[in-house]
């Protein structure tokens, strides 16, 4: 019985060094950043400022011009938008309901690039060392897919909530808009069940490989 093993060539270890050491970054920065934040939110004087900026998908009827290089004019009608905003006066539950809602998204973000760092630090050595393949990588890649739709998850509940429960409506430049659904929400969970498949099609494909060598 000869068990399946990893021989990775030059490049594909570079290329892995490379990702696992972005990674790593991205973790670090993440965390440094997170104690920064929490250290302004809850040591400083700063009690009625949200730091982070709120995104909201907005529906209105709004006149727009377009100037092209060549100086022709278009004339178009916008209809939605996503903006981004930085509350600079609420009452005090609402600069709470912002940073549970931004450090949910933060959590989940952290938790697949954590499952992401998990995964190609195993890879490096694997194809370092030429050990054994590790089946275990489906589980870290299924935990990201169902990272990915709660992910959208949450953003939804934000959704629902801002709109039905929230925020009556929102003015900007004499005009008046209605927060809209964001797409973005459908996207990530369509990546997410991409991302279940694929792990899917590995754990069988690991398992044949397995078989097979048992066969031998």
């Amino acid at each position: 019985m000869n068990p399946t093993k990893m021989v990775g060539t030059k490049n594909q270890r570079r290329l892995t060094a490379v990702v696992y050491y972005l990674l790593t970054g991205i973790l670090i920065a993440s965390l440094l950043a997170f104690i920064f934040y929490i250290s302004i939110t809850v040591f400083s004087n700063i009690k009625e400022q949200s730091l982070v900026p709120i995104t909201l998908s907005l529906q209105f009827d709004r006149e727009v011009e377009a100037i092209t290089q060549n100086n022709n004019i278009i004339q178009a009608t916008a209809t939605n938008a996503e903006t981004s905003i930085v509350v600079s006066e609420a009452p005090p539950w609402f600069y709470f309901f912002a940073q549970i809602y931004f450090l949910g998204l933060f959590g989940i973000g952290f938790y697949i690039t954590a499952q992401l760092w998990i995964i190609f630090k195993s890879l490096r050595k694997q194809l370092k060392e030429s050990i054994t393949f590790k089946i275990q990588y489906v589980k870290y890649i299924r935990k990201i897919g169902y990272a990915l739709i709660g992910y959208a998850a949450w953003d939804t509940l934000f959704y629902i909530y801002a709109k039905y429960f929230l925020i009556e409506k929102l003015s900007f430049a004499g005009e008046t808009a209605v927060i809209e659904f964001n797409l973005d929400s459908l996207t990530s969970v369509l990546w997410g069940l991409v991302v279940l498949v694929l792990a899917t099609v590995f754990e069988f494909g690991s398992k044949l490989q397995e078989d097979q060598d048992l066969t031998i």
